[in-house]
This record gives structure tokens, sequence and C-alpha cells, in this order.
């Protein structure tokens, strides 16, 4: 009587870089890759589970989607909502360009630009982002209010960071509307993809490398090339991630995004990690976003986290 052959017993993860007929089958255990990976998720022993169902809320052409805490806007169309607890929509601000949209948490409100318009954002209300009038001990007739066309905004020192093709300007401590433009800014070699903020420094990634300036005065930056790998832009998770979260140490969180070499996480101190995440194809991909459900993030499998094209 023929032996047993075992067809399937669990699988090494989403290879998408390999035709189907061509990806790696174990007949001693029965250990496949996966060639279509739909709504399921892999847990550390192989086995793959099917994903919680999901119910579509609202349609339309939504972009821009960002959260911190309770706090939640999204753009739709030409027009950015506030997110309600029972997930309902508020109108904020109408009329926009209708461009990807970058945000930043402040005191004052949620900071946001596109490019073309910017403003603050105070639950449903959007109100203007504007030069600084108040009596300051030195003079403001050298500042300016914030620039135009920022396309990246990070919060790190008390201050503003705004992007704008390669100059990366920054505000005043604690006056997020004075910006000394002739003075305050640091420039990079080509243009800015990703700002995103550590404990230990800020990470900028223009059109061909990735760096680190580290320290916690701005004044004394010195830019650092931590990878030889862009990021792909608008990638980066809006909220810093705990160490546990995906195998690391430490107190302080990391960074997440996607290089064009891959997942990356960024460490409080300007290391970089690339994990091992197998089948991950990246090529022609030029911008998009991660995927995190349930605080967990990719290691050996890329269903996890999964890096989508616009």
């Amino acid at each position: 009587m023929a032996s047993p052959v075992t067809i399937f017993s669990g699988t090494t993860g989403l290879n998408n870089t390999v035709d189907q007929v061509r990806q790696d089958f174990n007949l001693e255990t029965g250990v496949v890759d996966l060639s279509e990976a739909v709504n399921v998720r892999i847990d550390k022993t192989g086995r793959p589970v099917r994903r919680d169902g999901f119910s579509l809320r609202h349609g339309g052409n939504f972009h821009s989607l960002f959260t911190r805490g309770n706090t939640g806007y999204v753009g739709l169309d030409d027009a950015v909502y506030r997110i309600n607890p029972d997930l309902s929509l508020t109108g904020a601000r109408n009329g926009l360009s209708g461009k990807r949209i970058t945000y930043v948490w402040t005191p004052l409100g949620v900071i946001y630009s596109n490019g073309s318009e910017k403003g603050i954002l105070d639950e449903d209300i959007s109100r203007e982002w504007k030069k600084t009038e108040k009596v300051r001990a030195e003079s403001t007739r050298y500042y300016t209010g914030p620039p135009d066309g920022i396309s990246h905004l990070e919060m790190f020192a008390s201050r503003i960071f705004a992007a704008v093709e390669d100059t990366l300007w920054r505000s005043q401590p604690n006056d997020y509307g004075l910006f000394r433009q002739g003075a305050d800014y640091n420039q990079f070699p080509s243009r800015i993809r990703m700002v995103r903020a550590v404990a230990g420094g800020i990470y900028v990634s223009d059109e061909s490398r990735t760096y680190f300036l580290p320290g916690s005065n701005p004044e004394e930056f010195e830019r650092r090339v931590v990878m030889e790998a862009p990021a792909l832009e608008y990638s980066d998770l809006s909220d810093l991630v705990d160490p546990s979260d995906i195998g690391m140490e430490g107190a302080n969180p990391f960074a997440v995004w996607v290089s064009t070499d891959g997942l990356v996480y960024g460490s409080p101190d300007g290391q970089v990690i690339l994990p091992a995440v197998r089948g991950f194809r990246k090529d022609g991909i030029q911008s998009g976003i991660i995927i995190r459900q349930e605080k967990r993030l990719p290691r050996q499998s890329p269903v996890d986290g999964w890096c989508l094209p616009d």
C-alpha cells in the first residue's frame, strides 16, 4: 500500500515574486508558498487563519487617512471629514484640490496641508494656519507664516517641521505659526518623500536615500545617511510602534515604513532594521500604505502588514 502524501500542513507565507508553478513545495512536510492570500493571517506555526470579515461603512474616493488616539480624519474627493467614534463622518472642510493630505497633531489641533491648501482642524472646524500675530520679546519682522507647498509635516522638539520640495523648514519652538525661512531649514539633495520623528531625532527620506538627523536641538542637526534606499512616499505609519509589537526591545517606540528595499523598522537612535519578509515585490511602486491590524506587523510573512500601490 502506498504511503500517504501530506498535501498541505502549513505555509511559509505569500510569495508573489515567482510563478505559482515554480513555487516551493516540501513533499515531506507539506509546507508550501501561497500564490494568493485573501483575508487570511498566518500564525507562527505557518497555519493560515481566516481574518474577521469587513462591512462597508462608506463608499467613495477616500484618501489621506489620519488617526491619533480617538482623533481621526480622512480625505474624500475634495473634502476632509472627521471620523466619529461610531465611524460616521462629519465634514470639516470642503473645496480643496483633492490632493493627498499630510497631517500632524499639535496642541493647537491637527495641522494639515496638501501642497495647495493648509489649515488647522479642531473637531469638525477648519481654521486658517497663518503667521502668529502677538507681542514677542524680539521683533517678528524677519519671520513669515507657514510656507506654501508643504508635502509632509512632523512635530519634534516643540517645533513643526514642514517639507517643501527638497527643503525641511522648522517653526519657532512652541510657536507653530512663525518660520524664519532665511535660516531655519535643512536642505536635501532631492525632493523629500518622508519625515518621521522618533525620540532621538528625525528620519528623512529624499528620492534616493534615507537620512537621520540626530539630537534634540535642530540648530545642531547633522545629516547622516542610514539607508542607500528611499522610502515609498506616504508608507510610514502615522503612529510610532511599541518595540514589543515588532519583536524588538527597548522603552521608546520605533518608526515603521516601507522602502524600495522592503519593510523598515527605524529605532529611536537612528538604527534601521530590515526584517526578513519573503516574497515582497515592490518593483514599480512609488508610494503606498502599511496595513496594521491588532498591533501586528510582518516578520516572516507580509500578510499581517502589506504595502499597497496607490
